[in-house]
């Protein structure tokens, strides 16, 4: 669990382009582009791990120039904010965007928490219900998120209680099972609870 913060801190500052390119999504785009290239299916984690950490550096360096460029424009556009609050701005957005737009990272990520639990009938179930009803409210904040995530776990595994004594042989599911399985199977639930763990970075 401590792997993700880590990583998420080293890349703060990491990912910008060239002037003319200055958008979050061309910073992750660079970012996807490399992380690919490492082959995280074939490495062990501890590999994964320091090559991102390289390729976070490598990339910074490389562009140091837009990460002042961005940061000054923030601060351009309010100039009541300290150079700190400008880089907290930008590290937000660019947290956030990096977490919605880039699957590898995502998948970095999920190696530094547990394993994925065995698949049964019962997490595919209440998997599918729990995607289904997070699609249908978009406008859900990150904590909502993850706040009905628990609720409707629990309510959607009532509604296949001979399915889930006959996979546990018990009545309920633990709910670390439910929520490490949904961290891996459901990626509108793991975006929003990295992206609140993330930000726990700037409090």
């Amino acid at each position: 669990m401590k792997n993700f913060i880590i990583i998420c801190g080293i890349l703060i500052s990491s990912l910008h382009g060239l002037a003319q390119q200055h958008s979050y999504n061309y910073l992750v785009k660079q970012y996807c582009a490399e992380a690919r290239k490492m082959e995280i299916a074939k490495k062990p984690k501890n590999q994964i791990f320091s090559a991102n950490i390289a390729l976070s550096n490598k990339l910074r360096n490389e562009n140091s120039d837009t990460i002042e460029a961005i940061i000054s424009n923030i601060r351009a556009a309010n100039d009541t904010l300290t150079q700190m609050e400008a880089m907290v701005i930008y590290s937000k957005q660019y947290i956030h965007s990096i977490i919605y737009n880039c699957n590898y990272y995502l998948q970095i990520n999920r190696m530094a928490i547990d394993s994925c639990p065995p698949e049964t009938k019962s997490l595919q179930y209440i998997t599918l219900r729990i995607n289904q009803y997070l699609l249908a409210h978009p406008e859900f904040t990150y904590q909502q998120v993850i706040d009905s995530t628990g609720v409707k776990g629990f309510e959607y595994s009532m509604e296949i209680k001979n399915q889930v004594q006959s996979d546990y042989d018990m009545a309920v599911i633990m709910p670390n099972t439910m929520i490490t399985y949904l961290f891996h199977k459901s990626d509108l639930f793991f975006q929003a609870w990295l992206y609140q763990q993330s930000i726990k970075l700037f409090e």
